[in-house]
This record gives C-alpha cells, sequence and structure tokens, in this order.
C-alpha cells in the first residue's frame, strides 16, 4: 500500500531510523547502520472498537526495542472502519527528538503523495546524516584531558555554577520518596490563554528576556513559595541544532542545561527574570557538553530515589508546527498521554500560534495524587497572571493560596464551635479500647500491639506508679527513646492521674537540671542506657528495663483501672525557652489534648494504628528532619478512634516541643508551673540539688569558599564537516531523559 512504501521510504532517507547498537566482546557499544534491504519496517494493521483505541495506542506504545537487532522505529495502523484509521507512528528517543516530528513529517507527506502517483520520491538529498553530526560534535568538544578543550573549558563552567546544590529539591509530595524511584506518571492539561500570553510576551521584550524565561522565572517562584528553598535548580531542554544544515535532519541532538535561580532576599520579579536572563544566556553558550557526559565529570551524589542535579524540567516547545496533511484524507495529529515520568515534575509548555499556550504537567505518581498536581497547575496559572500584571512586586508578596483554601485554613480548620465530650484522653482510649480491642493500636519495627495488648501493659503499669507515689496532676518524668515503652508509659502516667515531662537526654545538662528543679517529679521513667545520662538528683527512677521493675511490672493486675475523669487532669508539662532565656513551664490538661482529634472527624468508630519508629542505642537519637520518621506525635492524628496519647516526648527533638492545643492550654503557658503534689507524694523527698553554672558553647567558624576563573572557550570546527567521513563513533547507549515527549 501506498502509506505502507511511503514509511519505508522515509526510513531509507534518515540513516539514524535504520540504525542498531550492538556491544563488541569486551562490551564497547557501536552503532551499525543497516543497508535498506535489512531495515525492515512493516505495516500492521489491527482492527479494533472505536472505544478500544485508547488501549490500543497505549499496547503499541508499551513496546520495548531491542536496540542491537531492531531499527528504532515501529508502525502500527489501527482500523476503525473502512474509512477510519488510526496510524500510531512510534519512534524511540534514541533516535528521533521533538524538533525531528516536523522534517519526519513533511517527508511522509511527499513520500505518500509520491507513492499514490506510482512513483518515488524526488526530494532534495540532506546536506548530511547524523553520523556526520556525530563526527562533528566530537571534533568539536575536543579531548576532555586538554585543558584548553571546548570539552574542558564548559565542564569547568558547570562545576562552578552547580557547586553545592541541595538535593533533592524539597516539593510538597504526597507520599514519601520511594528508595528507588519507578517511573510511573501521569500528566494533566493546563492552558494560558492568547491574552495572557500576550502580556507575558510583551513582559519578555520589555527586558530583552524571552517568554521562556518569563515561564521558567515564574516556576522558580512557584516552587519556592512551595518550600523549595531559596537556590532551586531547574532543568530544561535546548535543540541544539546550531547550524541550518540540521534543520532537515531526523536524529536525537537535543541536550539538557539546569537553571540554576537564587531567591535569596525577597527580590523583585523583574530582578528575578534578569537574573534568570543572564544565567540563560551563560547557559546556552555553554550547551555543547552532552548532559550524560556533564554528569559524569561532576559526579553529584548520586541516588536510586531522583534524577541528579535537578528533579523539576521545564520545556518550551516552540517548534514551528506545519499543518500535517496526506492527500485525499482527511487527517488529525494527535499526542497520547504519557504513562511514565522520567522526573518529579515535567512542565512541558507548547505554544499554539494565536491561541496561547498547552500545558502538559507530567508527575511521578510514586509521589503526587492528580488533585495535588491540578492544583500546582492551577497556582502557576495564577501565579503566571500575578506577576505578569505587576512584575515589580516582590516574590513573597505573591499570592499562592487559593481562595477556598484560605477559607479552610483561617475558618475551616480553627472552627471550635463544635461540641466536644468532657472526657479525658484515658477515658477517649478506654472507649477505643471496648469498641475494637483487636485493631491494631500501635505498631513499632517488628513489635504490634492491639488495644487490649496496649490496655493491659499500660494498666500494669500504671499501677505500678501509683505504688511509687504517682496521683492526681503529679509530674512525671519521661525519658524513654522512641519506641513501644515510651507509648506504655505515657499512657501509665495518665491512667495514674499523673502528667508527663519529656525528658530529652541530648539537652545540655544545665537545662535538665533546671526543669528537674522547677517541675520537682515524683518520679523519672527511663532506662538504663538513659539515666547514666540524666544529671543526679534526688529523683528516684523507674527503670523499665531493671529485672526488679520487670518483675514489678509483670506481676501487677492487667485489670482496668477506676479512672478520674476530671476535665482539668494535666496531661504534660513542656518547658520552652522564655522570653527571659530562662525555660518556662507550659502545662496542657487531657482535655485539651484531646480536643483535636474528637473535633475533626465524625466517624468515632474508625481506627488507625500508632506507628513509631523504634530507637537504635548504637547511633545518636536523630534529628527533627521533618519526615514522617523523625517524630511520633500522637496528638497530631485526625481520628479520635485511635484515642492516642497528647504528643509524645520525642528525646531527639528538644526545639520543636508542642504547644497547647486550646485555650485552656494557652492560658496557662504564660504562668509560671507550680504543681501541688498529691497526698500520696507530698513527701516523696527533699527539694532538688541546684544546677551548675552553664558553659559557653564552642561554635566553629565556616569554611572560606573560594572561586575559579572559566577559561576562554575555542572555536568551533566548521559545518558541514569535510565529505568523506570516518567510521561510525560509539554514541550513547541510551537516548538523554530531557525533550518532549
Amino acid at each position: 500500500m501506498a502509506l505502507a512504501d511511503a514509511m519505508r521510504d522515509v526510513v531509507a532517507r534518515h540513516e539514524s531510523l535504520r540504525t542498531v547498537f550492538a556491544e563488541d566482546e569486551d562490551g564497547v557499544p557501536f552503532q551499525t547502520v543497516l543497508p535498506l534491504h535489512q531495515a525492515s519496517l512493516d505495516l500492521r494493521v489491527v482492527d479494533v472498537a472505536s472505544g478500544g483505541v485508547g488501549s490500543a495506542i497505549d499496547r503499541v506504545a508499551a513496546h520495548r526495542f531491542d536496540l542491537s537487532a531492531e531499527i528504532p522505529i515501529k508502525a502500527v495502523l489501527l482500523r476503525l472502519s473502512e474509512h477510519e484509521h488510526v496510524l500510531v507512528w512510534l519512534v524511540h528517543h534514541i533516535a528521533c527528538d521533538g524538533a525531528s516530528m516536523a522534517p519526519m513529517a513533511r517527508d511522509l507527506n511527499t513520500a505518500y503523495t509520491a507513492r499514490l502517483a506510482g512513483q518515488a520520491p524526488r526530494w532534495t538529498e540532506l546536506p548530511a546524516q547524523y553520523v556526520d553530526y556525530t563526527l562533528w560534535q566530537r571534533d568539536l568538544l575536543g579531548d576532555d584531558n586538554d585543558p584548553d578543550s571546548l570539552l574542558s573549558t564548559q565542564i569547568a563552567y558547570w562545576r562552578e555554577e552547580l557547586a553545592d546544590i541541595p538535593q533533592p529539591l524539597q516539593l510538597p509530595t504526597d507520599r514519601p520518596r520511594p528508595h528507588e524511584a519507578t517511573y510511573r506518571g501521569a500528566s494533566l492539561e493546563f492552558t494560558l490563554d492568547a491574552q495572557l500570553m500576550a502580556t507575558v510576551d510583551e513582559l519578555a521584550r520589555t527586558h530583552g528576556a524571552t517568554s521562556s524565561m518569563v515561564l521558567e522565572a515564574a516556576l522558580a517562584v512557584l516552587l519556592h513559595g512551595l518550600g523549595a528553598g531559596d537556590d532551586i535548580t531547574i532543568g530544561s531542554p535546548i535543540a541544539n541544532r546550531t547550524d541550518d544544515n540540521l534543520t532537515d535532519l531526523v536524529g536525537f541532538f537535543v541536550n539538557t542545561w539546569v537553571l540554576r535561580t537564587h531567591l535569596h532576599g525577597n527580590p523583585t520579579f523583574t530582578d528575578l527574570l534578569h537574573h534568570v536572563r543572564t544565567k540563560s544566556l551563560a547557559a546556552y553558550d555553554h550547551q555543547d557538553i552532552p548532559f550524560e557526559r556533564l554528569v559524569e565529570a561532576l559526579n553529584p551524589e548520586r541516588s536510586t530515589a531522583y534524577a541528579p542535579l535537578f528533579q523539576v524540567m521545564f520545556a518550551w516547545q516552540n517548534n514551528h508546527r506545519e499543518s500535517f496533511a496526506l492527500p485525499g484524507l482527511e487527517v488529525e495529529l494527535e499526542w497520547p498521554h504519557s504513562q511514565s515520568a522520567k522526573y518529579d515534575l515535567f512542565f512541558n509548555l507548547v505554544e499554539e500560534a494565536g491561541e496561547g499556550v498547552v500545558g502538559h504537567l507530567e508527575y511521578a505518581t510514586d509521589l503526587f495524587d492528580r488533585d495535588t498536581v491540578q492544583r500546582l497547575a492551577d497556582r502557576f496559572t495564577r501565579l503566571v497572571r500575578q506577576l505578569a500584571a505587576d512584575p515589580g512586586q516582590r516574590i513573597g508578596a505573591v499570592e499562592l493560596v487559593e481562595p477556598d483554601e484560605r477559607e479552610r485554613v483561617l475558618y475551616g480548620f480553627n472552627d471550635t464551635a463544635v461540641e466536644t465530650p468532657d472526657v479525658t484522653l484515658p477515658g477517649l482510649f478506654a472507649r477505643q479500647v471496648a469498641a475494637a480491642p483487636d485493631a491494631v493500636a500501635l505498631v513499632c519495627g517488628e513489635e504490634e500491639f492491639s488495644y487490649a495488648e496496649l490496655d493491659e501493659r499500660s494498666n500494669r503499669l500504671a499501677r505500678v506508679l501509683i505504688a511509687r507515689g504517682v496521683g492526681r496532676d503529679s509530674v512525671v518524668g519521661l525519658a524513654l527513646p522512641r519506641s513501644t515503652d515510651q507509648i506504655v508509659a505515657l499512657l501509665a502516667i495518665l491512667k495514674a492521674g499523673g502528667c508527663y515531662l519529656p525528658l530529652d537526654p541530648q539537652y545540655p545538662a544545665e537545662r535538665l537540671q533546671f526543669m528537674l528543679r522547677d517541675a520537682a517529679p515524683v518520679l523519672v521513667v527511663t532506662h538504663t542506657d538513659i539515666a547514666a545520662a540524666l544529671p543526679d538528683s534526688i529523683c528516684p527512677h523507674l527503670v523499665l528495663d531493671d529485672p526488679d521493675s520487670k518483675a514489678d511490672i509483670t506481676q501487677a493486675p492487667a485489670a482496668p483501672l477506676e479512672l478520674a475523669d476530671h476535665a482539668q487532669q494535666l496531661a504534660y508539662v513542656m518547658y520552652t525557652s522564655g522570653s527571659t532565656g530562662t525555660p518556662r513551664a507550659s502545662p496542657s490538661p487531657t482535655k485539651a489534648s484531646s480536643t483535636s482529634p474528637s473535633t475533626t472527624t465524625t466517624q468515632p468508630t474508625h481506627t488507625t494504628a500508632y506507628s513509631t519508629t523504634p530507637h537504635k542505642p548504637s547511633t545518636p537519637p536523630p534529628t527533627n528532619s521533618g519526615s514522617p520518621s523523625s517524630t511520633a506525635t500522637p496528638s497530631s492524628s485526625p481520628h479520635p478512634a485511635t484515642s492516642t496519647p497528647p504528643p509524645s516526648p520525642t528525646p531527639s527533638t528538644p526545639t520543636t516541643s508542642p504547644q497547647p492545643s486550646s485555650p485552656q492550654a494557652s492560658s496557662k503557658s504564660s504562668q509560671k508551673y507550680n504543681p501541688k503534689p498529691s497526698p500520696a507524694s507530698k513527701n516523696s523527698g527533699p527539694a532538688a540539688t541546684p544546677c551548675p553554672p552553664p558553659q559557653p558553647a564552642k561554635h566553629s567558624a565556616p569554611a572560606p569558599t573560594s572561586t575559579s576563573s572559566t577559561p576562554t572557550a575555542p572555536p568551533k570546527p566548521p559545518w558541514p564537516p569535510p565529505a568523506t567521513p570516518p567510521p561510525p563513533p560509539t554514541p550513547p547507549t541510551t537516548p538523554s531523559p530531557s525533550d518532549s515527549p
């Protein structure tokens, strides 16, 4: 048929479409351009129903090429009816880039027209083939062992430009980043209308920039506003067709460059645009080094979880789109949606003449939900509109929050008019034990407790605490690592009527001694290794891993205790830094601690397990990194059925003590805490010994930084190259990940 013959003509015209890649006996890859009689391209016809076109296209697009034996192009004709067909034209990225689409479409049109007339196409011979370009590029770059070569010059530039970039970029993901990226993805569309783009174009002209620079600067502002920091890297593809002789070639020419933006000091958007323009122009002057070679030379810290140097890509597709037509046919060009993601986020913007810009936002489904990405696209559109209308405003003044989000944060989250049960946290926990005794309540490493098991363990320990003097509003020091013991002890203290005082052994000894002296706890619950790190005091210790203590707890009854369920029972005492430099106690009643989980849902029978990361004694406690496994704060759970305790003490995070979560708690936070001991604990011991004077902290000065100058680039060799080409060079075995779909 004419269409099949026309496609074979296109393959014959472009050597890149009939090149295979194999390895020699030493594992070194090499390329071979197949002669025409060996470059087989068969057009397979498949009958499909109209409703199954999408899935049929997906199946073809999922084809995995064997590049060592198979040419990098495949074509399938889907037949919906006698007069309606869909041609799926699939080309591997190693042989084609976005700018190759126009010449390939023109050549297919020319060949199809000729074949309909029973003739071979008569087209102008190409000035060069892709292999000629690769030889010219090798000659252009030179040897990296030569300090005066273009390759060495550009490596030096990028080494200085990308030194000490923060990685990975912090993004508002829906899930933690997996240890190994799966590259599963999806995409959605958004638009920047023609009127908005006219404003963007005018802003670009005014400041000697391009529209893509304006939009990429706006993207940097968006990422900054979403918490990505002040030092942001964004990857961008560049066509890299620096000579007119390359215009009609099909091949992989595209390269990737990295825009590093500094947003320190809250600049105006105009200032940021000038910064982006300067950086972009410098990058264009150093675009010749292949990105893979650059990564190899810079050797950044590598991870299977994210791409090196950048995780967000921005592409501006302004390639001239000629109308694709075949004689005698009505043809419409369709681009299938991506089902993979090379990066966390990929903003792929396509300029449509007179119609504005169509954006394709590709995202990693390992990290993001579709609704989240839709909000990102909406924020980007709204932000571009704000910045284009008023580029003189500072980037910190840009409004990223949508009206409904503002309403929800200011009023929905702070709606305290909901009626709450007059019950303490131990009471809520008891209700959950009765409702779902076998449900999972606590997970820590390999340990897992049901609500009934957690209830029994805390009941035993609570009786031991009562026997040792803990009563109503008694302060009990809690010096335990993240573990099941910590949660059991926390519940036991509350059931005994006491309130807990978190004691972090990583605190300075002076601060710990002040807290012990000021709060005068009846008892300190701890482990042997942590007890040794606490300052000397007369407070008795209950060491949970001590054999005698274990025996006392095991022998205590596990039956439920009679809970004194009064709403003003204290839950915990936190010490803030204090405005005068002296720590101040901030107590919170158990009702205040239980208010939040009681009012954030209307599903009291929902069960959520409490999960905590076990502490490893052989290593220092982790710092507060913000990751889910770094801290365990039960009161933040939105499900009341968990009935988990209020904010648990986290010995590794001394600077992030939870604040009272209700008006009752906050009204006491400005007063010095002076606990009144219960009758059982009045004579528990003399006053604590005074703490020694604090020692001055030692600080080390940061190491000085150095800068290096970039050598001058040598002149480029002439193009086209000499007419007699040497043997084909060794190409990269995989395509660059940075191009339009």
